[in-house]
């Protein structure tokens, strides 16, 4: 949430970097379990505290910036 944050007042978008690894379960569901509740932590406390953010893929930032928007 600090990187967020510190993004956020720049005035520059956040990324969230994630591995699919991270939300399946494959050989460990515990892991597969804590990633899904971790993320879904974090994306509630970002709409919390920033209700009107924006979640995009990276290539919608991508053409969004090459847009000069």
């Amino acid at each position: 949430m600090n990187e967020i944050n510190t993004a956020f007042r720049w005035h520059k978008p956040a990324v969230i970097s994630s591995h699919r690894v991270n939300y399946t379960g494959g050989l460990y569901v515990e892991n597969r379990d804590h990633g899904l509740a971790s993320l879904k932590n974090l994306l509630t406390a970002i709409v919390k505290k920033w209700p009107d953010v924006e979640f995009m893929t990276t290539a919608e930032l991508g053409s969004l910036i090459s847009d000069g928007k």
